[in-house]
């Protein structure tokens, strides 16, 4: 009976500490998917997939309705990635927006018809060279501005010879393309083109191409290749050093592979994993031209855990390459954690500002590591992009490259700002982060606080091109605090949106918008750079449009006048 009545007793607290646990929030995304020009896009599928799952489950394929909008249910509380995708098209608008979707937000995602290179492969005797597979390569963007990283791996898109020689590529967004045979690499063995060398449109080596411009929607035809059908050397070696799993029977578990690029870039000119081996791995590249190149290897691991190998120039002249050796070592990483200090002292109109709206998630925060100055080289992984913190604010950021960097956030809901960001054993906040190759930087405290303001408005000039609005601490003792200087795009019509601003007095100035940094996705801050903060400041200063902020203020419709 004693028995009985404890474990009773037990099951009863058992349930009691359930009930009592918060119930895990859920919530849903809605959107639209238009063309560029508003129009319905018929036949699109949508993709929602989380931010930072180191052990990410597929992403929910939704279809749309008769009207173009869906939804997706059921999801927790976290930021989430929203595309589409439709063949034959691409997202439209590429710019420099980080787009993180939470619960409750409603998505549009603009599609654009992409363009197409068409044309006709023969041999040297004129006939048609059947079933060769085609690549095309964007070198530049729609401005004119070099592309050095490619995301495919594959360094393109692709398309086969029909019976007639004849090929199509598709679904190009607008830019320069290199066009070319694939190369014998990513060929099966038992091809006829295995081994033999990539040529390059209209008949030539890589160095000798001629790109092709493609216009959005546009279709470029005439672009005739005569395959030279030239057989290519070899580059051969073994990749050692740090590779996890190697005990591992499988080479496509352990992830590791060896790529030739373009000489200062990460445009792909051959790929290929390596061969098994417990403490070794022998790797061979074949169909390789005359030529200079850079060759690396690398390690990836589905927790992030990467280890590369340094960048080798391998120079390529009438004869194979052998005995390269690529030694690969562990990346570094940052690890830390997101604190929340409560507002206090708030009067009660404002304090009713800052609960305004769902209560945010720390895990719902998004944040990658950003090198301070522009990357000079480039290795073959680049830090593991976008993450999440997990729920009590703990996130590690793997696999990144000797440097210093600074963390740019995405910060959920309205109600927080940035007060401080402390890498361990330094009294100095917001200071950057130093790495040294393979360090494990750990215990970083990023503080938020409550109480964040925001200002949204419209500016009073001529928008021409990307411009940006920024906020200036007015205040000296903050003129070098980077965590204080905000900035905006403005749209077509000069509206913007100033969010997670920390209580103070700022002037506001616009300026024309900086270049993307060649391989990077977000805009480097101005405020990053020391010379461009101080002359930042100095023409805030001139322009004397200034703004006092409280704390969870929000000012909507201010009008911004342009600089005389």
């Amino acid at each position: 009976m004693k028995k009985t009545l404890l474990i009773i007793c037990c099951m009863s607290l058992f349930l009691t500490a359930l009930a009592q646990q918060a119930p895990r929030r859920t919530g849903s995304i809605n959107g639209r998917v238009v063309a560029e020009d508003g129009a319905l896009v018929s036949g699109a599928r949508v993709f929602v997939s989380a931010i930072g799952d180191r052990t990410p489950s597929p992403s929910r394929n939704i279809p749309l309705d008769d009207d173009g909008n869906f939804t997706v249910n059921n999801l927790e509380a976290r930021g989430y990635r929203v595309s589409a995708s439709l063949p034959g098209y691409v997202t439209a608008g590429e710019d420099d927006s980080w787009r993180v979707a939470r619960l409750g937000d409603t998505v549009t995602v603009m599609l654009t018809k992409g363009g197409v290179i068409t044309g006709r492969v023969t041999n040297q005797s004129g006939e048609p060279v059947i079933g060769v597979m085609m690549q095309a390569t964007r070198v530049k963007d729609a401005a004119g501005k070099p592309i050095t990283v490619m995301l495919n791996a594959m360094g393109g898109s692709l398309s086969a010879t029909d019976d007639r020689g004849i090929y199509r590529i598709y679904g190009l967004s607008a830019g320069s393309y290199v066009v070319a045979t694939q190369n014998a690499n990513m060929i099966v063995n038992g091809s006829p083109y295995a081994g033999l060398v990539s040529t390059f449109y209209p008949s030539n080596t890589r160095e000798g191409a001629t790109e092709v411009q493609v216009t959005p929607g546009g279709e470029t035809s005439g672009i005739d290749l005569r395959f030279r059908g030239e057989t290519g050397h070899s580059i051969s070696g073994k990749v050692s050093g740090a590779v996890p799993g190697a005990a591992e029977s499988s080479m496509v578990a352990r992830g590791v592979s060896v790529r030739l690029t373009v000489p200062g870039t990460q445009q792909t000119l051959a790929q290929s994993f390596v061969q098994t081996g417990r403490e070794q791995f022998g790797f061979e590249l074949k169909g390789i031209a005359n030529g200079e190149y850079e060759i690396s290897a690398a390690n990836f691991q589905p927790d992030g855990t990467n280890a590369t190998s340094p960048t080798r120039r391998i120079t390529v002249r009438n004869a194979d390459v052998s005995g390269v050796e690529l030694v690969l070592a562990s990346l570094a990483s940052i690890a830390g954690k997101f604190v929340v200090e409560p507002a206090a002292g708030l009067k009660p109109d404002e304090q009713a500002l800052c609960v305004k709206g769902r209560p945010a998630a720390l895990n719902e925060i998004v944040l990658n590591a950003q090198t301070v100055a522009p990357r000079k080289t480039f290795q073959t992984t680049m830090g593991i992009g976008d993450t999440a913190p997990a729920e009590d604010g703990a996130f590690t950021l793997p696999s990144l490259e000797a440097g210093q960097y600074r963390l740019q956030l995405n910060l959920p809901g309205d109600g927080w700002y940035v007060k401080s960001l402390a890498p361990p054993a330094s009294k100095t906040a917001n200071a950057a982060l130093t790495l040294s190759a393979g360090e494990k930087l750990s215990g970083v405290v990023v503080t938020l606080a409550e109480g964040a303001a925001q200002i949204r408005g419209k500016w009073q000039g001529k928008v021409t091109g990307k411009m940006r609005v920024h906020l200036v601490p007015a205040d000296v003792a903050a003129a070098n605090d980077v965590l204080r200087y905000y900035e905006a795009p403005l749209s077509s019509d000069g509206a913007f949106t100033l969010t997670h601003l920390a209580p103070g007095k700022y002037w506001l100035v616009v300026k024309a918008a900086q270049a993307l940094v060649e391989g990077e996705r977000l805009v480097r801050p101005l405020a990053w750079d020391a010379t461009a903060r101080a002359a930042l400041r100095k023409e805030a200063e001139a322009a004397q449009q200034a703004v006092e902020l409280s704390a969870c203020m929000r000012i909507s419709e201010y009008k911004l006048a342009a600089s005389k």
